[in-house]
C-alpha cells in the first residue's frame, strides 16, 4: 500500500474538479462520498481490534479470522529471512539466509534455515541446507529448533520470539482485508482506475464514518471521507464510474467461462464480487435513475454469466 501521505495526495487529486463540501454537510445536498484509507505494516494485537470495532459500532464479525499457531509459525519464520555482505580478503562476498520448507503435514512443519554464499557476481562459494531446523508440532503448539551455524541459531530464536508476538497479532494485511469487507457492505464503486478511491452512497453515512473513525485510530492508519455535493458533474462521475465497474465486474466473467484452466477458488471469487456487484445497484437505481435503462442491461448479462459459471466444471487449487 502507498504511504499515507501518498494517499492523501492521491485523494486530493481524484477531487480536483469535483464539487464537494469540506463544511457543514447541512449547506448542501450531499448524494454520497468519495474515500480511501491506508493501513500501514505493524502488529495489531486481536483483542485490541475487537475492542476497537466494538467501540466504533462495528460488528464484531469483521475481526480478521482467528489466527492459527501453524500460520503464526510460518510468519515468523519467513519473516527472518536475511541477507547482507561480507568483506572478505578485499572481496565482496554475500551471505543470504533463506527459510525453506522441508515437511508439512497434519502433525508437524519442518522448515530449514539455508545459508548461501555467493560473491558479486552471483556464484556460489558455500551452501549449507541444515544451517539450522525449525520444527513445529502443530499438536503441542511447540516451536523448536537445531541449529549448526551461529548466526541461523540467532535467526531462529528471532523467529521463536516471533512466533510468540504472531499468535496474537496481526499483520497489515489481514487488517487491511477486514476493513475491506466491511467497505463491501456499503456498495462502494471504484471511481480510480488503479483502485483506492471509492463513492459510498450517502445511505451509508454512519457505516462509513464508523470505518474512518476505527481506521484512524490504529497505530499506522489513516482514512478520510469527503462528501459530494449533488451536482450534475457529481452525477456524470459516478455514472460514468458505476457503468465501468459493471463492465469490468462482466469482463471477468466472460474471461472466466472462457479459460478452461482457472482454479475453483479464483472462480468462487469472480462469482462471489458479481453477486455483490449486482446486489449493490440497488443502491444506484434512485441516484441514476434517467439513465439507469442500459446498466440494467449490464445487470441482467452479469446475472447470465454467474449462472454458466455455477454449472462449468473448472479444476482444482493444486499446490
Amino acid at each position: 500500500m502507498p504511504k499515507n501521505r501518498e494517499w492523501t495526495k492521491m485523494g486530493k487529486d481524484i477531487l480536483e474538479n469535483k464539487a464537494a463540501v469540506s463544511t457543514v454537510e447541512g449547506e448542501a445536498q450531499v448524494i454520497g462520498y468519495l474515500t480511501w484509507y491506508s493501513v500501514g505494516e505493524d502488529l495489531y494485537a486481536r483483542e485490541d481490534l475487537r475492542k476497537s470495532l466494538l467501540a466504533n459500532n462495528i460488528e464484531e464479525s469483521f475481526l480478521p479470522k482467528p489466527i492459527r499457531p501453524a500460520d503464526a509459525f510460518r510468519r515468523a519464520t519467513k519473516a527472518i529471512e536475511t541477507k547482507h555482505s561480507d568483506d572478505e580478503n578485499n572481496n565482496k562476498v554475500y551471505k543470504n539466509y533463506i527459510v525453506r520448507n522441508v515437511v508439512s503435514t497434519n502433525e508437524k512443519i519442518q522448515r530449514n534455515i539455508v545459508k548461501e554464499v555467493v560473491d558479486q557476481q552471483g556464484e556460489r562459494l558455500e551452501y549449507e541446507t541444515e544451517a539450522a531446523k525449525v520444527y513445529f508440532d502443530k499438536k503441542n503448539e511447540q516451536f523448536t529448533f537445531v541449529a549448526l551455524d551461529d548466526f541461523a541459531e540467532e535467526l531462529a530464536e528471532e523467529a521463536k520470539r516471533l512466533y510468540e508476538i504472531n499468535r496474537s497479532h496481526y499483520n497489515g494485511q489481514a487488517v487491511r482485508g477486514s476493513i475491506t469487507n466491511y467497505l463491501k457492505t456499503m456498495s462502494p464503486t471504484p471511481v480510480r482506475p488503479s483502485g483506492g478511491v471509492y463513492f459510498v452512497p450517502e445511505k451509508y453515512t454512519e457505516n462509513l464514518r464508523n470505518l474512518v473513525q476505527f481506521n484512524s485510530h490504529l497505530s499506522k492508519g489513516e482514512a478520510h471521507m469527503i462528501p459530494l455535493i449533488d451536482s450534475s458533474d457529481n452525477r456524470d462521475m459516478i455514472r460514468q464510474k458505476v457503468l465501468e465497474h459493471l463492465q469490468g465486474t462482466l469482463t471477468e466473467c466472460t474471461t472466466a467461462l472462457r479459460d478452461d484452466k482457472i482454479p475453483k477458488g479464483k472462480v468462487k471469487a469472480i462469482i462471489d464480487e458479481a453477486k455483490r456487484v449486482v446486489g449493490d445497484f440497488k443502491d444506484y437505481r434512485s441516484l441514476l435513475a434517467d439513465t439507469v435503462d442500459h446498466m440494467e442491461n449490464h445487470v441482467d448479462l452479469i446475472r447470465q454469466q454467474v449462472q454458466l459459471l455455477l454449472l462449468k466444471d473448472f479444476e482444482d487449487e493444486t499446490n
